[in-house]
């Protein structure tokens, strides 16, 4: 079962069983995938195999994007966009990660990667032009980071039953 539950006025390509997570070399084999919205519009893009993975994505605002890869059993995205031109862009595999992710302001960005079991991310963005990069690896990783202000950045990649949280603010 896939779950899409989308509010806002969205663009959504929805690629449930697209032929299988091993039959795509990229992201760039599914059409569009890499399309930058027009400014006045939002675009969300999803892609999910297996089963009980659930996505639930809200956008305001103009100009943001969302694009996620989902593999896996019992996946979970929360994502909010409001603001302008923000970007996520979330990749899971596996069993029962977790990521919740809200950006409200100007041109932020995430980048989520997380393979393995019981991974769990939580990223916050309030301001204009942070960017938060996590990679989380086997099972059990925690991450929380909460960015508040303009131009923070945060690189973080985690293997096997790590925990961080930072908070960055200026």
């Amino acid at each position: 079962m896939h779950k899409l539950v989308l509010t806002g006025l969205i663009m959504l390509s929805s690629l449930a069983n697209a032929g299988g997570w091993e039959d795509l070399d990229s992201w760039n084999e599914l059409e569009g995938w890499n399309e930058i919205p027009d400014p006045t519009e939002n675009i969300g893009k999803a892609w999910q195999d297996g089963s009980d993975n659930n996505l639930n994505l809200t956008q305001t605002g103009d100009g943001n994007l969302y694009r996620s890869m989902q593999q896996g059993q019992e996946n979970e995205i929360a994502a909010s966009q409001s603001g302008y031109q923000n970007a996520i862009t979330v990749w899971q595999a596996g069993v029962g990660n977790t990521a919740i992710l809200n950006q409200t302001g100007d041109y932020n960005s995430v980048y989520l990667g997380q393979a393995g079991y019981g991974n769990t991310a939580t990223i916050n963005q309030v301001g204009s032009y942070n960017s938060a990069n996590v990679t989380q690896y086997g099972e059990n990783n925690s991450a929380t980071i909460t960015q508040i202000g303009v131009g923070l950045s945060v690189d973080i990649t985690q293997s096997g039953n790590q925990s961080v949280e930072i908070t960055q603010f200026n």
